[in-house]
C-alpha cells in the first residue's frame, strides 16, 4: 500500500496552525463529557494507552504518564515529533492543565514521519510493541483510504489479546471511515462540535461514537495552547473518557451501558457520546 498523508484535510491544518488560546480547565469540551465530576481515588489503577502516532514531544508534558516509548521507523526507544500531531493528541489525555485523565500509562509508539506519513508495516509494528507492552487501549488517531489484509490481520491480533482499539473516523468528507476505524471490532469515532453537530469535513461512513473534535485546545511541541479540529482529536477525547472507567475497573458491558452514553442526533441518524457518569 501507498504511503500516505493522514489525519485532516488542507483546511483542517490551516487551523490546526492559525488558531491560539489560552489553556482552560473549563474547556466545553470536558464539561460535554461530565470530566469535571472525575476525581482520582485511592483505588483507582493507571490504565494502560498505546498511542500510536507521530511521537511525543515529552518537554512540555508535566506529567510522568509517558512510561515507555519506541520509534518503529528508527527502532530505537526514543521517538520525535516533528510532525506535531501525537503531542496535541496526548494532551488531551495527560496534559495537567486540559488532560482529561493524568492517571494512566502512556506508551508512545512513533508510527508516522516529520511528513505526516506512515505505512501499513509500521502500524502494524507498533501494534505489535504495544502487544508486547500489554496496552489495555490503543489510540489510532490515524487512518488509510482503503482495506489491507495485513492491516486487518494485525488489528485482529490486538482484539485477540483484549486490547479496546480506537480510531479517527476521518475528516476527507467520505461516505466511507478510514481504515483501521472501518473494521468492525475497532472503535471509530467522529467529531462534533460545542453544539453537537458533525465536524463538517467528517467522514460519514462507519461512525460507532461521537466525541469534541472541533475547537479543542491541545498542547503543540512548542509547549503553546492552541486549538485543533478533527477526528483525530475526537478520538483522543473518546479514549480519554474511556480509560477513566478502565481506572475504576468497569467491565465492558458496564462501561458502555446506557447510562454512560448520550445519544447526539447527527442528521437523520442517531449518534453516541461516551460521558463520564459516577
Amino acid at each position: 500500500m501507498k504511503t500516505r498523508l493522514l489525519f485532516f484535510c488542507f483546511i483542517s491544518l490551516f487551523f490546526l496552525n492559525a488558531c491560539a488560546s489560552n489553556e482552560n480547565k473549563d474547556d466545553w469540551s470536558l464539561k460535554l463529557q461530565n470530566i469535571d465530576n472525575y476525581v482520582i481515588e485511592d483505588h483507582d489503577k493507571k490504565t494502560k494507552i498505546a498511542i500510536l502516532d507521530s511521537g511525543i514531544n515529552k518537554q512540555y508534558m508535566t506529567t510522568n504518564a509517558i512510561t515507555k516509548s519506541y520509534n518503529v521507523i528508527t527502532n530505537q526507544n526514543k521517538t520525535n515529533d516533528e510532525f506535531d500531531h501525537g503531542t496535541k493528541v496526548a494532551s488531551i489525555i495527560i496534559d495537567d492543565k486540559i488532560g482529561i485523565n493524568t492517571n494512566v500509562e502512556i506508551f508512545d509508539i512513533q508510527v508516522i514521519n516529520e511528513k505526516g506519513q506512515t505505512t501499513v508495516k509500521n502500524v502494524c509494528e507498533g501494534i505489535s510493541k504495544a502487544i508486547e507492552y500489554k496496552a489495555e487501549i490503543i489510540n489510532m488517531s490515524l487512518g488509510f483510504n482503503s482495506n489491507s489484509k495485513q492491516l486487518h490481520n494485525c488489528i485482529n491480533k490486538a482484539l485477540k489479546k483484549n486490547i479496546i482499539l480506537v480510531a479517527s473516523s476521518g475528516d476527507t468528507m467520505s461516505d466511507q471511515s478510514d481504515y483501521p476505524a472501518e473494521y468492525k471490532d475497532v472503535i471509530s469515532v467522529s467529531a462534533i462540535d460545542e453544539k453537537k453537530e458533525l465536524f463538517a469535513f467528517s467522514s460519514t461512513g462507519k461512525i460507532d461514537f461521537l466525541a469534541p473534535g472541533v475547537n479543542i485546545t491541545t498542547k503543540n511541541t512548542k509547549g503553546d495552547y492552541i486549538t485543533n479540529e478533527g477526528s483525530s482529536l475526537a478520538s483522543a477525547n473518546f479514549t480519554g473518557v474511556l480509560s477513566i472507567y478502565l481506572n475504576k475497573n468497569m467491565d465492558r458491558k458496564e462501561i458502555f451501558s446506557k447510562k454512560n452514553i448520550e445519544n447526539v442526533k447527527i442528521s437523520s441518524k442517531i449518534g453516541n457520546m461516551l460521558i463520564f457518569n459516577k
